[in-house]
């Protein structure tokens, strides 16, 4: 990664999926990028990834706290109203396969021009942060489907 963003203007670089950085070398590409913008749904992931970089270059980087599937919202505010309306976990859980289908991505998130865009294990993340959500919003709701 490093010998690849060497040949591209150092202007800007956008790192979507951020998360904590820990497979990303941020303190380098700060160096050589004015301006790097990490982007994660979870905005205390990046926050601490910016947080670990010397004050110096930590400036340069910005954050900017997006779902850049535009899915999450959607899928959580389908979630609770499944689970609001499912008398048990059974028809929660076909309410929540329901609504997990009706769920399409959208063009949301159009981030600005950049020079190099790194989205490092993207794909593998992007359904996490609504899943986990789920998961812990039937946890709550269906205490009586969850073993002791």
């Amino acid at each position: 990664m490093r010998e690849h963003s060497a040949d591209v203007a150092a202007n800007r670089a956008l790192l979507l999926g951020a998360g904590r950085c820990e497979e990303l070398p941020l303190a380098d590409l700060a160096e050589r990028f004015a301006e790097v913008t990490l982007v994660d749904v979870d905005r205390d992931a990046i926050a601490a990834a910016r947080a670990m970089l010397p004050a110096e270059i930590a400036a340069r980087v910005h954050l900017d706290s997006a779902d850049i599937t535009g899915t999450s919202a959607p899928l959580l505010e389908q979630a609770a109203a499944a689970l609001a309306s499912s008398s048990d976990a059974e028809r929660a859980a076909q309410a929540l396969a329901a609504a997990v289908d009706t769920i399409e991505p959208n063009d949301a998130f159009v981030p600005e021009r950049s020079d190099l865009v790194i989205a490092s294990v993207v794909m593998s993340q992007l359904a996490s942060f609504a899943l986990t959500c789920i998961a812990e919003r039937c946890t709550r709701a269906l205490p009586e489907a969850n073993p002791p």
